[in-house]
């Protein structure tokens, strides 16, 4: 009884002694985050719908046996990113890992500086047999509701 007792004083203790450490670094810690710059860069929504619209009805179904995979499906969704988005394509250097895993580099006018990391997946699971009547729409449909 007292060995437990111990053990929770000594858990008790420590806990407290997180929670004032991670209060403390709260209050006194600074964010790093730099502030964002104004941009005057416009966005044409009616073409990012559509050009979203597009995207979602190819088929970039991802199995656990690699032979089920339509690569097919895969290099025309790359290729319409190509023909989607030209100046991305034209800024960025693409690395293509195991032929359908795309890394993009932008190569920054200071190297000096960090860089970032954005990270995204254009593939999809295929639907668990028995569950697609859940969906509520079939899938690959253009439609944005």
């Amino acid at each position: 009884m007292k060995k437990r007792r111990l053990i929770f004083g000594i858990i008790g203790v420590l806990f407290l002694i997180f929670i004032i450490v991670t209060a403390l670094n709260v209050l006194v810690i600074k964010s790093k985050q730099p502030s964002p710059q104004p941009t005057d860069v416009v966005i044409n929504e009616a073409k990012a719908v559509e050009h979203l619209s597009k995207a979602i009805t190819y088929k970039t179904i991802s199995y656990q046996d690699r032979n089920k995979f339509d690569f097919a499906e895969f290099d025309k969704f790359i290729s319409f990113l190509e023909e989607s988005y030209p100046s991305v394509h034209n800024q960025l250097e693409l690395e293509k890992i195991n032929e359908y895993a795309l890394f993009y580099q932008y190569k920054g006018s200071e190297s000096s500086k960090n860089p970032i990391g954005l990270t995204s997946h254009y593939d999809v699971v295929p639907v668990l047999e028995g569950s697609r009547s859940e969906l509520g729409t079939a899938p690959f449909l253009a439609v944005l509701l």
